[in-house]
């Protein structure tokens, strides 16, 4: 019998997670642009779709993972990565299924961490991204959150929402145990990865077009039908108030708040003290 080739070398390490719910419009253009790689996994994390999303992962020969019930993004990635990540597993991409990310942008970000950053976003409204349609509600709410993200951090992020994220295995793994993965897990790799201490130099940003022009049909009716108040209002209250119940407990080393309990990552070492006493 000949002994196997398969070495660690030979798996993949870069893990490239596609959450996607009823996203099949969209991941037909995605798939067929997407670099293929033999250091690459890609899997399409199919979120419970009741259309054509898990035959078309296949179609394109890449692997398809379902759920049984609707998790939403951040729970179908913590899904995914509850079943895929492996140990020769060295950086972790996650990149939405709906056409919001060029495929190209993958490479990038992969390119990025390799070069050495620990966590890489996408940045959709840099001043130097192209913007295709782009709703003015995305700009004030990426605005928004920014500013508030670089007052109670440090970390200069243009995007902190983005759905096209990179990371480090090592560091996901730390953070790992800290995250909920019930709402906005791009900000909250952010603010987790702060409070751990991992330093804001090792941050990377990859200026990526924001595109609003029709690639997802389910986009352009979510567009077509809603208006701005009810886009922006209930998402920038979500992300506001998620900030606050991360932060909350860092928030209680400086003031005397009631019912706050020490955050389970500074572990009463706030990382974070320079910027909230300002």
């Amino acid at each position: 019998m000949s002994e196997s080739t398969d070495t660690a070398a030979d798996r993949p390490r870069t893990l490239v997670l596609v959450p996607s719910n009823n996203e099949a419009d969209g991941l037909v253009g995605f798939l067929s642009q997407l670099h293929r790689a033999s250091s690459r996994r890609i899997v399409v994390i199919d979120d419970a779709s009741d259309d054509a999303t898990a035959a078309i992962g296949r179609a394109h020969n890449v692997e398809v993972l379902s759920t049984a019930l609707r998790l939403g993004r951040d729970g179908a990635i913590r899904y995914g990565l509850e079943r895929l990540l492996a140990d020769e597993t060295e950086q972790i991409v996650f990149v939405d299924g709906d056409g919001q990310h060029p495929p190209g942008s993958v490479d990038e970000v992969e390119a990025a961490l390799i070069n050495g950053a620990t966590i890489v976003n996408g940045a959709r409204f840099s001043s130097r991204a192209d913007q295709r349609s782009t709703p003015a509600d995305r700009v004030f709410m990426a605005h928004v959150l920014s500013a508030a993200l670089a007052r109670v951090t440090g970390w200069d992020v243009s995007d902190p929402a983005c759905g096209l994220v990179g990371i480090k295995a090592p560091t996901l793994r730390r953070l790992l145990p800290h995250l909920k993965f019930d709402a906005h897990v791009s900000v909250e790799i952010l603010v987790r990865a702060a409070q751990s201490g991992i330093s804001r130099d090792s941050f990377a940003q990859v200026v990526i077009p924001a595109i609003y022009d029709g690639s997802s049909a389910r986009q352009v009716e979510k567009y077509r039908t809603a208006s701005w108040e009810d886009r922006l209002l209930p998402r920038l209250t979500s992300h506001i108030r998620r900030l606050y119940e991360w932060l909350a407990p860092c928030y209680s080393r400086l003031l005397p708040v009631a019912g706050v309990s020490v955050c389970d990552i500074c572990s009463g070492n706030c990382r974070l003290t320079a910027y909230l006493s300002q």
